[in-house]
């Protein structure tokens, strides 16, 4: 094992944890490499090299974090030896097309973390390929994916029930039909991030409230057709919920806050910045009520 870790080190890895190396295979050199993040601007042919090397010998990688720089090609060769991957963050990899997430859903059906945050240029096709294989999918980001429609958020509903953490930040193709069909699949959500996703309506987030009880985070923040019935419909249905954002919301008033401190008195944090219904009024009260909370 210690081979393995020089090797990597003198080319610059960042970050190897055998710790999860399973113990009766240790002594054959064989196991499971918990984690490999490459950064900065490190040749690709480097990265597919190490995780060649690493599978020639028998080490499976469960964690891969990946360069913004790295390019298709190399990256669907990286990702042929890798069937017990759970975690992958290919946050701006912006070389990437549906193709190289088609592969991935191909070759890493186990994955349960995906982050393509920042990923443009995928469309509702390599969405729909990796929710029909990535079965064990909890935690999803698709922040700034901006091609991805209803198609995509339909199909990660209907065959990822296990899904607990989704973040679509700034999408304006996504509307109610698809955050509906979420909330009918996904009851196990915990942390929704909807910032932007400026076509929805209070149709989407009350019946998030009441099919999903489990939530703890939601940002809602700059959705403009939202109102205090969505605020209310949380407060009195999401019991576990902590934190709340709702910067912007213009139709959001002292009426929903101060009803939100009532029946959620241990809220711990709540944003109401340029939300204009809300006066010091509002803000009082969420501080009588629920006495732990931070107010931005």
């Amino acid at each position: 094992m210690h081979k393995v870790a020089s090797f990597l080190q003198l080319k610059e890895v960042v970050k190897v944890d055998s710790s999860l190396l399973v113990k009766k295979q240790r002594k054959e050199f064989h196991g499971l490499i918990h984690g490999l993040t490459f950064r900065g601007n490190l040749n690709s042919t480097f990265e597919t090299a190490a995780c060649l090397w690493l599978s020639s010998h028998g080490i499976s990688l469960m964690k891969l974090s990946m360069g913004a720089s790295v390019e298709e090609p190399l990256f669907v060769e990286m990702i042929q030896n890798m069937p017990l991957l759970r975690e992958i963050s290919l946050k701006f990899c912006k070389n990437l097309r549906d193709s190289a997430l088609i592969a991935l859903s191909l070759y890493c059906a186990r994955l349960n973390y995906i982050n393509l945050q920042g990923c443009a240029e995928l469309s509702d096709t390599s969405m729909v390929n990796i929710a029909q294989r990535c079965l064990e999918i909890t935690t999803l980001d698709l922040n700034g994916c901006q091609n991805l429609t209803n198609t995509a958020i339909i199909a990660l509903a209907e065959h990822c029930p296990n899904l607990k953490v989704i973040s679509i930040v700034g999408n304006k193709q996504i509307t109610d039909l698809s955050l509906l069909r979420l909330a009918e699949m996904c009851h196990k959500l915990q942390n929704v991030n909807l910032r932007g996703c400026v076509s929805l309506t209070d149709q989407s987030i009350i019946t998030l409230a009441v099919k999903c009880t489990d939530i703890r985070t939601i940002d809602v923040s700059y959705l403009p057709l939202i109102s205090d019935a969505s605020v209310i419909a949380l407060g009195m249905h999401c019991k576990q919920l902590k934190s709340i954002y709702l910067n912007k919301c213009a139709r959001i008033t002292d009426n929903g806050v101060i009803q939100l401190s009532v029946d959620l008195p241990s809220l711990r944090f709540i944003n109401v910045r340029q939300c204009r219904g809300v006066t010091d009024m509002g803000i009082i009260m969420l501080r009588e009520n629920c006495i732990n909370i931070k107010i931005l």
